[in-house]
């Protein structure tokens, strides 16, 4: 191998680690949005019933559950592609230094 292709491979896997440091940014930032959106729908929930606080494990906590399943299930999605744009930025984060070590 000469020169020029450890230099463009460095630099290839330098590019892999900036995009995948954005991918982390996007799936960061969606998380965050994501948690707002859940945030709103109890706060929602409890002002339509006129509560200001849901005891955990009692009968409106159970109801307010259910009725927040499917944006609570959008935030553990976008944790997921948090955690998993994570550890991609990790691997690309060793590969490159695979070539600078």
């Amino acid at each position: 191998m000469d020169i020029r292709t450890i230099e463009v491979s460095k630099i290839a896997a330098l590019i892999d680690v900036a995009a995948r440091a954005l991918d982390l940014d996007f799936e960061e930032d969606a998380q965050n949005a994501a948690q707002a959106d859940l945030d709103h729908a109890y706060r929602a929930w409890k002002d339509a019933r006129g509560l200001a606080r849901v005891e955990r494990d009692s009968i409106e906590w159970e109801n307010m559950m259910l009725a927040t399943a499917e944006v609570y299930a959008d935030l553990e999605r976008a944790k997921r592609k948090a955690r998993n744009a994570k550890k991609r930025l990790r691997t690309a984060v060793a590969r490159y230094r695979g070539w600078i070590e």
